[in-house]
Order: C-alpha cells, then sequence, then structure tokens
C-alpha cells in the first residue's frame, strides 16, 4: 500500500541494518527499524527486511537503506502491516522529483507560496525542526521540535535554512524542510 499521494516523510533516526548497511531479512526483519517524521507526526517503523531489499534492485527504484541518512526527505511505501518496504531519497538530477539540498541563504518565501522563483504547491508537506549551524544539519535530537505544517504558515515569511524536494513535471516543490522560527503558526 502506497500511502496517499504527497507521501513524503523525514528521516529522523536510523536503526542499524546487516553488515552492508541493509535492512535485516528473514525472522530478523523487524530488527531493522527507521523513525520518520510524516504528515501524522514522529513514527517508529520497522522495515520489513525482504521487500525492503527487493525494492532497492534494478526496477523497484527504492535508495539501499545504507545511503538513507538523518536529515533527508524521503518518499515511502509502507505495507499493510504498517512496515517500511520502500524509501527512496531524490538526487539533484532525477527525473521525476528533484532535490535542492540545504540551503543557508536568508530567502523569501513570497505571498503566493514562491521560494527561490519555484513556486510551493498547495498541498506540499511541510517540515520544520530546529537547525544546527554548528554540524550544518537539522537537529533532530528532541521530537517536540519536529512539526508538520501547511503552505499557508509558511507563506510571507524569510527562511534562513532549507531544503527541498520538486516534481520535475509540474515544476512545483512538494515537500520542504524548514528552520523551526520560519512558520507563523504550527499545525499538527
Amino acid at each position: 500500500v502506497d500511502a496517499a499521494a504527497g507521501n513524503w516523510a523525514l528521516v529522523v533516526e536510523k536503526g542499524s541494518g546487516d553488515d552492508s548497511g541493509e535492512p535485516k531479512s528473514g525472522a530478523t526483519n523487524s530488527a531493522t527499524k527507521v523513525q520518520l517524521l510524516t504528515s501524522e507526526g514522529v513514527k517508529v517503523y520497522a522495515i520489513d527486511g525482504d521487500k525492503y531489499n527487493k525494492n532497492t534492485g534494478r526496477n523497484h527504484n527504492g535508495t539501499k537503506f545504507a545511503d538513507i541518512d538523518e536529515g533527508d526527505l524521503v518518499k515511502f511505501t509502507i505495507n499493510n502491516s504498517g512496515e517500511v518496504t520502500k524509501l527512496i531519497k531524490y538526487a539533484d538530477d532525477a527525473t521525476d522529483y528533484s532535490y535542492a539540498g540545504i540551503s543557508t541563504t536568508k530567502s523569501k518565501i513570497t505571498k503566493s507560496g514562491y521560494l527561490n522563483g519555484v513556486m510551493i504547491a498547495d498541498n506540499a508537506v511541510v517540515f520544520t525542526a530546529p537547525y544546527d549551524t554548528a554540524n550544518t544539519n537539522w537537529d533532530l535530537d528532541d521530537d517536540d521540535q519536529l512539526n508538520v505544517s501547511k503552505k499557508a504558515s509558511i507563506v510571507d515569511n524569510d527562511v534562513d535554512q532549507y531544503a527541498f524536494v520538486k516534481d520535475v513535471k509540474n515544476n512545483k516543490i512538494v515537500a520542504i524542510i524548514i528552520n523551526e522560527g520560519a512558520t507563523a503558526t504550527d499545525e499538527f
């Protein structure tokens, strides 16, 4: 089951895999877990190791678990048991979705929802988190500081740090993470 369109998440924490970094398969597949911030909040998911590893093959476009990092914006798929079967991390040159890495240049999200000339989709998933300038990455240690908002709460605001995934076909941002101070109101 591919959860709703716009099934985007922020990787908060990642469990260890087998010796190669991939999810454990067989009887111990539930030993590998990933914590995601989704539109429903922060949740720990078990990884279906057998299915996940099959989904990273040539035609299944999943990202190897070893290549997933905390702070990544990913698209995810879960099965009927609520286990993750695929995580997709997009590169900056992907043909369907492209990733714009962390920018630390102060930018304006306009009243009409543009960030540096790219429109934020009305149904975009907006993640907010503190940014750790010393480590140049998102500070994901405190779940209480991780939130999900809507486009309406970030328009007409300045952002100091952000990263996003853009739908290449319609040239709109579909998932974005911004520093926590940039929203007008938090929505849960």
